[in-house]
């Protein structure tokens, strides 16, 4: 007779360690990110952790465990605290929107968007960063040939757009401008001895991305946003200097 299985299931508690750079992006993919309100969101395997360590005593972790394959990239939304996008890596890896408020009480956070999946032999994603008027879209970059850059509506999962962004590896992307400035919102991302700026261009019904890349003498691991209304950009060099 074959045995019954035991009456008890593993939980998981606590996750000690995390990962950074996973799925072939290499050093600079933001696999860590503040969370406000909730501490911090960082990916552990196909897990994403929520954690805020800074409290005393410390909180249990909350998770968000939807992936089926490790986690390579995570975004928080810049206006809706608490909502987060993560994706994975894979032959077609998806991408997902979830709130570290919303669960079932059982510490688990729960999806609140439709599941997308990215174009096949993506092999991962490298990058996610949401943006346009009020985080509106939402732009994952792969670690296909061309590093392309898919443009989603991702409260209704649409994808809207696919652009090349080229053959260097790509580490990063964010917002730099805060408002519609003609000709639209724009963006940087950043990675093997390269920046590429980006226009995002909000039609209403959907959106365009065009881009134009600036070589640099090194790789640059790191960018941040100083100024959003002006789109000044500070970008840290592989060689430890600093660029405007």
């Amino acid at each position: 007779a074959l045995a019954k299985p035991p009456s008890r299931a593993l939980a998981l508690r606590h996750v000690f360690g995390s990962q950074s750079g996973g799925g072939g992006g290499g050093r600079g993919c933001s696999t860590l990110v503040p969370v406000p309100g909730a501490g911090i969101a960082f990916a552990a395997s196909a897990a994403v952790v929520v954690w805020d360590p800074a409290t005393r005593p410390s909180p249990p972790q909350r998770f968000f465990r939807g992936h089926r394959d490790e986690v390579t990239a995570v975004a928080q939304h810049p206006k809706l605290d608490g909502v987060v996008a993560s994706s994975e890596l894979g032959f077609k890896p998806s991408v997902l929107v979830w709130s570290t408020s919303h669960n079932g009480g059982d510490g688990e956070s729960k999806v609140i968007a439709p599941k997308v999946y990215l174009m096949e032999r993506s092999v991962s994603c490298c990058s996610l960063c949401f943006a346009g008027e009020n985080g509106r879209f939402l732009i994952a970059v792969t670690n296909d040939q061309n590093h392309s850059a898919t443009l989603i509506v991702w409260r209704t999962g649409q994808v809207i757009s696919e652009s090349r962004s080229g053959p260097s590896s790509v580490f990063g992307m964010l917002q730099i401008t805060e408002f519609d400035a003609q000709p639209g919102y724009g963006l940087v991302s950043f990675g093997k001895r390269h920046l590429r700026f980006w226009t995002l261009r909000d039609t209403g019904a959907g959106g365009d991305l065009n881009s134009n890349m600036s070589p640099t003498k090194s790789d640059v691991n790191c960018a941040v946003a100083v100024c959003g209304d002006l789109g000044l950009v500070v970008a840290g060099m592989q060689n430890g200097t600093l660029e405007f």
